[in-house]
Protein backbone atom coordinates (compact mmCIF):
# COMPACT_ATOMS: atom_id res chain seq x y z
CA UNK A 1 0.00 0.00 0.00
CA UNK A 2 1.69 3.28 -1.35
CA UNK A 3 1.45 6.07 1.64
CA UNK A 4 0.25 9.82 0.13
CA UNK A 5 1.28 11.58 3.19
CA UNK A 6 3.40 14.24 4.05
CA UNK A 7 4.27 14.33 -0.11
CA UNK A 8 4.72 18.10 -1.03
CA UNK A 9 2.07 19.72 -2.79
CA UNK A 10 2.31 19.71 -6.92
CA UNK A 11 0.82 23.04 -8.21
CA UNK A 12 -2.40 21.59 -9.08
CA UNK A 13 -3.26 20.80 -5.85
CA UNK A 14 -6.96 22.17 -4.77
CA UNK A 15 -7.46 24.90 -3.21
CA UNK A 16 -9.15 23.35 -0.47
CA UNK A 17 -9.64 19.73 0.36
CA UNK A 18 -10.48 16.68 2.53
CA UNK A 19 -6.91 15.68 4.00
CA UNK A 20 -6.03 12.23 4.71
CA UNK A 21 -5.77 11.30 8.20
CA UNK A 22 -3.95 7.91 7.76
CA UNK A 23 -2.63 6.14 5.06
CA UNK A 24 -5.50 4.40 3.22
CA UNK A 25 -5.96 1.73 0.74
CA UNK A 26 -5.70 2.65 -2.80
CA UNK A 27 -6.21 -1.01 -4.32
CA UNK A 28 -9.43 0.04 -5.70
CA UNK A 29 -8.53 3.31 -7.49
CA UNK A 30 -5.11 2.23 -9.19
CA UNK A 31 -7.74 -0.64 -10.71
CA UNK A 32 -10.54 2.09 -11.99
CA UNK A 33 -7.18 4.34 -13.17
CA UNK A 34 -5.83 1.51 -15.21
CA UNK A 35 -9.20 0.45 -16.71
CA UNK A 36 -9.85 4.28 -17.45
CA UNK A 37 -6.26 4.67 -19.25
CA UNK A 38 -6.61 1.24 -21.01
CA UNK A 39 -9.75 2.78 -22.74
CA UNK A 40 -8.61 6.22 -23.57
CA UNK A 41 -5.62 4.28 -25.13
CA UNK A 42 -7.82 2.47 -27.18
CA UNK A 43 -9.46 6.13 -28.76
CA UNK A 44 -9.14 7.07 -32.27
CA UNK A 45 -7.00 10.49 -30.24
CA UNK A 46 -5.49 7.91 -27.50
CA UNK A 47 -4.53 9.87 -24.07
CA UNK A 48 -3.80 8.98 -20.83
CA UNK A 49 -5.37 10.67 -17.68
CA UNK A 50 -3.64 13.54 -15.94
CA UNK A 51 -1.85 13.23 -12.64
CA UNK A 52 -4.22 15.51 -11.00
CA UNK A 53 -6.93 13.64 -12.13
CA UNK A 54 -5.58 10.12 -11.35
CA UNK A 55 -5.01 11.64 -7.60
CA UNK A 56 -8.66 12.50 -7.29
CA UNK A 57 -9.55 9.59 -8.35
CA UNK A 58 -7.52 7.75 -5.50
CA UNK A 59 -9.23 10.56 -2.63
CA UNK A 60 -12.50 9.34 -4.06
CA UNK A 61 -12.49 5.56 -4.45
CA UNK A 62 -9.99 5.45 -0.94
CA UNK A 63 -10.86 2.74 1.53
CA UNK A 64 -10.01 2.44 5.44
CA UNK A 65 -7.94 -0.24 5.95
CA UNK A 66 -9.66 -0.84 9.38
CA UNK A 67 -12.87 -1.29 8.11
CA UNK A 68 -12.67 -1.99 4.72
CA UNK A 69 -15.30 0.28 3.69
CA UNK A 70 -14.51 3.17 1.52
CA UNK A 71 -13.70 6.44 3.00
CA UNK A 72 -16.37 8.27 1.48
CA UNK A 73 -20.03 8.25 0.62
CA UNK A 74 -20.26 11.00 -1.37
CA UNK A 75 -17.40 13.67 -3.23
CA UNK A 76 -17.75 16.73 -4.26
CA UNK A 77 -15.72 18.50 -6.40
CA UNK A 78 -15.67 22.05 -7.93
CA UNK A 79 -13.32 23.56 -10.92
CA UNK A 80 -13.18 26.04 -13.90
CA UNK A 81 -15.05 24.80 -16.51
CA UNK A 82 -12.81 22.94 -19.70
CA UNK A 83 -10.44 20.65 -17.15
CA UNK A 84 -11.77 17.41 -17.89
CA UNK A 85 -14.16 16.66 -15.33
CA UNK A 86 -15.85 14.07 -18.15
CA UNK A 87 -12.71 12.17 -17.90
CA UNK A 88 -13.38 11.79 -13.94
CA UNK A 89 -16.67 10.95 -14.67
CA UNK A 90 -16.16 8.25 -17.23
CA UNK A 91 -13.10 6.81 -15.53
CA UNK A 92 -15.43 6.59 -12.15
CA UNK A 93 -18.83 5.35 -14.44
CA UNK A 94 -16.23 2.36 -15.61
CA UNK A 95 -15.29 1.23 -12.50
CA UNK A 96 -19.02 1.17 -10.90
CA UNK A 97 -20.19 -0.72 -13.56
CA UNK A 98 -17.51 -3.36 -13.94
CA UNK A 99 -16.71 -3.52 -10.14
CA UNK A 100 -19.83 -5.52 -9.39
CA UNK A 101 -21.87 -7.68 -11.17
CA UNK A 102 -25.48 -6.09 -10.64
CA UNK A 103 -24.33 -2.35 -10.47
CA UNK A 104 -26.80 0.44 -11.15
CA UNK A 105 -25.26 3.37 -12.07
CA UNK A 106 -26.48 6.74 -12.99
CA UNK A 107 -25.47 10.06 -14.63
CA UNK A 108 -26.76 13.34 -13.85
CA UNK A 109 -26.98 16.46 -15.05
CA UNK A 110 -29.54 19.49 -15.82
CA UNK A 111 -31.08 18.27 -18.93
CA UNK A 112 -30.39 15.40 -21.30
CA UNK A 113 -28.22 16.09 -23.87
CA UNK A 114 -25.92 17.37 -20.86
CA UNK A 115 -25.99 14.24 -19.29
CA UNK A 116 -25.47 12.82 -22.81
CA UNK A 117 -21.88 13.68 -22.78
CA UNK A 118 -20.58 11.57 -20.37
CA UNK A 119 -22.58 8.95 -22.20
CA UNK A 120 -21.24 9.51 -25.69
CA UNK A 121 -17.74 9.57 -24.17
CA UNK A 122 -18.69 6.20 -22.22
CA UNK A 123 -19.87 4.42 -25.04
CA UNK A 124 -16.58 6.15 -27.43
CA UNK A 125 -13.96 4.07 -24.75
CA UNK A 126 -16.08 1.17 -24.74
CA UNK A 127 -16.93 0.14 -28.37
CA UNK A 128 -12.58 1.59 -29.18
CA UNK A 129 -11.91 -1.03 -26.35
CA UNK A 130 -11.92 -4.65 -27.38
CA UNK A 131 -11.81 -6.08 -23.70
CA UNK A 132 -14.52 -3.44 -22.83
CA UNK A 133 -16.86 -4.31 -25.77
CA UNK A 134 -16.96 -8.00 -24.67
CA UNK A 135 -18.51 -7.08 -21.39
CA UNK A 136 -20.43 -3.90 -22.04
CA UNK A 137 -23.40 -3.14 -24.43
CA UNK A 138 -25.65 -0.44 -25.61
CA UNK A 139 -29.41 -1.47 -24.16
CA UNK A 140 -32.45 -0.53 -25.42
CA UNK A 141 -32.65 2.65 -23.36
CA UNK A 142 -31.68 5.83 -25.05
CA UNK A 143 -28.27 6.27 -23.51
CA UNK A 144 -28.05 3.38 -21.76
CA UNK A 145 -25.41 0.64 -20.86
CA UNK A 146 -25.66 -2.49 -19.71
CA UNK A 147 -23.40 -5.46 -18.90
CA UNK A 148 -22.99 -9.11 -19.54
CA UNK A 149 -24.04 -9.70 -15.54
CA UNK A 150 -26.92 -7.49 -15.40
CA UNK A 151 -24.93 -3.82 -14.39
CA UNK A 152 -26.94 -1.14 -15.79
CA UNK A 153 -25.57 2.57 -16.35
CA UNK A 154 -28.41 5.57 -17.40
CA UNK A 155 -27.49 9.13 -18.17
CA UNK A 156 -30.65 11.27 -17.85
CA UNK A 157 -31.53 14.70 -16.60
CA UNK A 158 -31.72 15.32 -12.63
CA UNK A 159 -35.60 14.97 -11.89
CA UNK A 160 -36.63 13.51 -8.53
CA UNK A 161 -39.16 12.07 -9.62
CA UNK A 162 -37.37 9.68 -12.00
CA UNK A 163 -35.30 8.95 -8.96
CA UNK A 164 -37.42 7.49 -6.11
CA UNK A 165 -37.23 3.62 -5.29
CA UNK A 166 -33.73 3.40 -7.11
CA UNK A 167 -30.96 1.40 -5.36
CA UNK A 168 -28.40 3.13 -7.01
CA UNK A 169 -24.61 1.22 -7.01
CA UNK A 170 -22.65 4.69 -8.28
CA UNK A 171 -24.09 8.12 -8.81
CA UNK A 172 -22.24 10.61 -11.11
CA UNK A 173 -24.17 14.20 -10.53
CA UNK A 174 -23.10 16.88 -13.00
CA UNK A 175 -23.78 20.44 -12.38
CA UNK A 176 -24.66 20.59 -9.13
CA UNK A 177 -25.32 24.52 -9.32
CA UNK A 178 -28.14 23.85 -11.24
CA UNK A 179 -29.64 20.61 -9.10
CA UNK A 180 -32.24 20.91 -6.88
CA UNK A 181 -31.60 19.90 -3.32
CA UNK A 182 -34.44 17.32 -3.73
CA UNK A 183 -32.71 15.65 -6.29
CA UNK A 184 -29.07 15.41 -4.07
CA UNK A 185 -31.02 14.15 -1.27
CA UNK A 186 -32.81 11.28 -3.13
CA UNK A 187 -29.72 9.73 -4.31
CA UNK A 188 -28.11 9.54 -1.61
CA UNK A 189 -30.65 7.93 0.29
CA UNK A 190 -30.78 5.63 -3.10
CA UNK A 191 -27.26 4.89 -2.49
CA UNK A 192 -26.80 4.06 0.95
CA UNK A 193 -28.65 1.24 0.38
CA UNK A 194 -25.90 -0.83 -0.98
CA UNK A 195 -22.59 -1.06 1.02
CA UNK A 196 -20.09 0.42 -1.56
CA UNK A 197 -21.96 3.13 -3.10
CA UNK A 198 -20.45 6.61 -3.93
CA UNK A 199 -22.41 10.00 -5.01
CA UNK A 200 -20.10 12.12 -6.98
CA UNK A 201 -20.81 15.75 -7.80
CA UNK A 202 -18.79 17.74 -9.69
CA UNK A 203 -19.81 21.48 -10.83
CA UNK A 204 -18.35 24.96 -11.22
CA UNK A 205 -19.30 27.57 -8.95
CA UNK A 206 -22.51 28.87 -9.34
CA UNK A 207 -24.42 32.35 -8.21
CA UNK A 208 -26.50 32.96 -4.79
CA UNK A 209 -29.26 31.16 -6.00
CA UNK A 210 -27.01 27.62 -5.76
CA UNK A 211 -28.92 26.38 -2.48
CA UNK A 212 -27.81 22.95 -3.05
CA UNK A 213 -24.24 24.27 -3.85
CA UNK A 214 -23.65 26.78 -0.94
CA UNK A 215 -24.75 23.34 1.43
CA UNK A 216 -22.50 21.56 0.39
CA UNK A 217 -19.60 23.95 0.32
CA UNK A 218 -20.04 24.67 3.73
CA UNK A 219 -20.29 20.65 4.66
CA UNK A 220 -17.17 19.90 2.46
CA UNK A 221 -15.39 23.00 4.48
CA UNK A 222 -16.47 22.03 7.55
CA UNK A 223 -15.58 18.40 7.25
CA UNK A 224 -18.75 16.55 7.05
CA UNK A 225 -19.08 12.86 8.17
CA UNK A 226 -18.86 10.36 5.05
CA UNK A 227 -18.32 13.72 2.66
CA UNK A 228 -15.26 14.22 0.44
CA UNK A 229 -14.75 17.56 -0.68
CA UNK A 230 -11.75 19.22 -3.57
CA UNK A 231 -12.15 22.26 -4.77
CA UNK A 232 -9.74 24.59 -6.90
CA UNK A 233 -10.82 28.26 -6.47
CA UNK A 234 -8.83 31.47 -7.32
CA UNK A 235 -8.74 33.84 -3.74
CA UNK A 236 -10.97 36.18 -3.54
CA UNK A 237 -8.74 39.25 -3.86
CA UNK A 238 -6.89 37.84 -7.03
CA UNK A 239 -7.15 39.69 -10.24
CA UNK A 240 -9.34 36.83 -12.09
CA UNK A 241 -7.14 37.91 -15.30
CA UNK A 242 -3.87 36.66 -13.99
CA UNK A 243 -2.00 33.48 -14.55
CA UNK A 244 -1.60 32.88 -11.08
CA UNK A 245 -5.56 33.31 -9.78
CA UNK A 246 -6.58 30.76 -13.04
CA UNK A 247 -3.49 28.18 -11.91
CA UNK A 248 -5.78 28.28 -8.67
CA UNK A 249 -9.34 27.58 -10.43
CA UNK A 250 -7.75 25.52 -13.11
CA UNK A 251 -6.01 21.65 -12.13
CA UNK A 252 -5.50 21.14 -16.25
CA UNK A 253 -3.40 24.33 -16.68
CA UNK A 254 -1.83 24.33 -13.67
CA UNK A 255 -0.16 20.98 -14.52
CA UNK A 256 0.27 22.16 -17.79
CA UNK A 257 -1.75 20.72 -20.25
CA UNK A 258 -3.82 23.98 -20.72
CA UNK A 259 -2.09 26.46 -22.79
CA UNK A 260 -1.53 29.47 -21.12
CA UNK A 261 -1.22 31.41 -23.65
CA UNK A 262 -4.73 30.17 -25.41
CA UNK A 263 -6.34 30.88 -21.87
CA UNK A 264 -5.31 34.17 -20.87
CA UNK A 265 -6.56 35.26 -25.01
CA UNK A 266 -9.83 33.77 -23.97
CA UNK A 267 -10.56 35.31 -20.68
CA UNK A 268 -9.48 38.42 -22.37
CA UNK A 269 -12.65 38.47 -24.45
CA UNK A 270 -14.98 37.08 -21.81
CA UNK A 271 -17.39 39.24 -19.24
CA UNK A 272 -15.67 39.85 -16.03
CA UNK A 273 -18.51 37.99 -14.29
CA UNK A 274 -18.15 34.68 -16.64
CA UNK A 275 -14.06 35.11 -15.88
CA UNK A 276 -14.79 35.13 -12.07
CA UNK A 277 -17.54 32.00 -12.38
CA UNK A 278 -16.21 29.74 -15.22
CA UNK A 279 -12.43 30.64 -15.04
CA UNK A 280 -11.91 31.56 -11.42
CA UNK A 281 -14.26 29.16 -9.98
CA UNK A 282 -15.61 31.81 -7.92
CA UNK A 283 -19.54 32.16 -6.71
CA UNK A 284 -21.07 35.60 -8.53
CA UNK A 285 -23.74 37.38 -6.68
CA UNK A 286 -26.26 36.44 -9.50
CA UNK A 287 -27.18 34.30 -12.76
CA UNK A 288 -26.18 35.42 -15.94
CA UNK A 289 -25.39 39.01 -15.08
CA UNK A 290 -25.36 41.44 -18.48
CA UNK A 291 -23.68 44.42 -16.77
CA UNK A 292 -20.75 44.50 -14.10
CA UNK A 293 -21.26 46.45 -11.21
CA UNK A 294 -18.44 48.64 -11.85
CA UNK A 295 -20.50 49.73 -15.41
CA UNK A 296 -23.26 50.30 -13.44
CA UNK A 297 -21.86 52.25 -10.76
CA UNK A 298 -20.38 54.42 -14.15
CA UNK A 299 -23.61 55.53 -15.32
CA UNK A 300 -25.46 58.41 -15.07
CA UNK A 301 -28.71 58.41 -13.21
CA UNK A 302 -31.70 59.51 -14.97
CA UNK A 303 -34.35 61.87 -13.73
CA UNK A 304 -37.75 60.09 -13.03
CA UNK A 305 -40.70 61.87 -15.04
CA UNK A 306 -43.72 59.88 -14.36
CA UNK A 307 -45.52 58.39 -11.09
CA UNK A 308 -46.18 55.32 -12.90
CA UNK A 309 -42.67 53.34 -11.48
CA UNK A 310 -42.44 49.82 -11.14
CA UNK A 311 -40.56 48.30 -7.46
CA UNK A 312 -38.38 45.12 -7.64
CA UNK A 313 -36.67 43.92 -4.45
CA UNK A 314 -34.28 40.84 -4.90
CA UNK A 315 -32.52 39.07 -2.20
CA UNK A 316 -30.09 36.34 -1.94
CA UNK A 317 -31.45 32.63 0.00
CA UNK A 318 -29.65 33.21 2.93
CA UNK A 319 -30.44 37.09 3.49
CA UNK A 320 -26.68 37.94 3.18
CA UNK A 321 -28.12 40.44 0.45
CA UNK A 322 -30.74 42.59 -0.80
CA UNK A 323 -31.64 45.48 -3.46
CA UNK A 324 -34.87 47.33 -4.10
CA UNK A 325 -34.81 48.75 -7.80
CA UNK A 326 -37.21 51.39 -9.61
CA UNK A 327 -37.89 51.24 -13.30
CA UNK A 328 -40.53 54.07 -15.66
CA UNK A 329 -40.89 54.57 -18.92
CA UNK A 330 -40.02 57.72 -20.58
CA UNK A 331 -41.65 57.54 -23.69
CA UNK A 332 -39.94 54.38 -25.42
CA UNK A 333 -37.38 53.92 -23.59
CA UNK A 334 -37.07 51.97 -19.66
CA UNK A 335 -34.71 53.40 -16.75
CA UNK A 336 -34.54 51.42 -13.96
CA UNK A 337 -32.04 52.72 -10.78
CA UNK A 338 -30.84 51.18 -7.44
CA UNK A 339 -33.12 52.59 -4.32
CA UNK A 340 -31.59 50.66 -1.23
CA UNK A 341 -29.13 47.97 -1.03
CA UNK A 342 -28.59 45.84 2.52
CA UNK A 343 -26.08 43.47 3.68
CA UNK A 344 -26.37 40.53 5.79
CA UNK A 345 -29.98 41.64 6.45
CA UNK A 346 -33.44 40.08 7.21
CA UNK A 347 -37.64 40.40 6.69
CA UNK A 348 -38.07 43.08 9.20
CA UNK A 349 -35.16 45.62 8.03
CA UNK A 350 -35.81 45.23 4.41
CA UNK A 351 -39.50 46.08 5.48
CA UNK A 352 -38.58 48.55 7.77
CA UNK A 353 -36.69 50.15 4.81
CA UNK A 354 -39.82 49.94 2.10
Amino acid sequence: MVSLLNQPDPLWKPTVHTEADKDYDYTDADRAIAIANMAFGSLPTPFQMDEWQEWLIREILSRDPDTGKYRFRSYVISMGRQNGKSTIAVCLSLWFMLSRGDANVFCLASNRDQAGIVYQRLLQAVINNEHLNKRINRTTETRGLGTKTGGLFRAMPSKGAALQGHSLSGVIADELHLMPESVWDSVLIGAGQQRDSIVVGITTAGSSDSTLLLRLYENGKQGATGMGFALWEADEHDDPYSIEALRKANPALACGRMDEDQVLSEVAMLPKSDVIRYRANRFVDQDHAWLGMDAWLQAGRAEVTTKEVVLCIDRSPDWSGATMTASWMDGEDVFTDVVFSLANTNFERLLGAT
